[in-house]
């Protein structure tokens, strides 16, 4: 997946992307768009679809007012990625 610019169906969900390496290879990419919808929830779920090495996690936002915090990872570089948390805030996996 282009983490640069992304395709048209993955513009919203990938607004103030971060990507982390794990021995300088690809491993997660934290995103924080203002909401996540159903077109995103949709392209998400294709994205697990796609790659069963994927998973997705949803939590508060970081970036700033009433964003939501999106991790994505690959399982066979790190097992299990739970989405910063905020004081009073739990966060979701989402099974993929």
């Amino acid at each position: 997946m282009c983490t640069h610019y992304g395709t048209a169906q993955d513009r919203h969900w990938l607004d103030h992307l971060i990507s982390w390496l794990k021995e300088g290879r690809p491993a997660v990419i934290t995103t924080a768009p203002y909401g996540i919808d159903s077109a995103d929830r949709s392209r998400l779920d294709w994205w697990t679809g796609a790659d069963p090495r994927l998973r997705v996690a949803h939590g508060p936002g970081w970036y700033g007012f009433r964003t939501t915090q999106i991790v994505m990872w690959r399982t066979d570089r790190l097992a299990q990625v739970t989405p910063a948390l905020l004081a009073g805030h739990g966060a979701e996996l989402v099974p993929g």
